[in-house]
């Protein structure tokens, strides 16, 4: 159906709201699909976490995202807090070192 332009309340809500999709599998390889708002549904893990593989929760699910492959900094700081810890890291990489050197 064509929309007919007015100002229908549900339609600026929906085109207001950000939501992120994330596709985990299970234990069994089934495909998990965890649709959330980053500004409401995100939390930080909790001080005693143990999952080595968890930087931020979701509606009490653990997740992990590796901070540096989030290319938009307002959704990496609603996500895991922080900027990414490798920043320029294609630089240095491209910097020759002393270490680089093989005897």
């Amino acid at each position: 159906s064509e929309s007919d332009g007015g100002n229908d309340p549900d339609d600026a809500a929906n085109v207001n709201q950000n939501l992120v999709r994330i596709v985990t599998r299970d234990i069994l390889a089934r495909r998990v699909e965890t649709i959330f708002d980053p500004t409401t549904d995100v939390t930080p893990p909790p001080n005693n976490n143990s999952r080595p593989f968890c930087n931020f929760m979701v509606k009490g699910l653990p997740m992990y995202v590796h901070p540096e492959l989030v290319h938009d900094h307002k959704l990496r700081v609603q996500l895991v807090g922080e900027e990414p810890q490798q920043k320029d890291a294609d630089m240095r990489n491209k910097t020759k070192t002393d270490d680089d050197e093989f005897l």
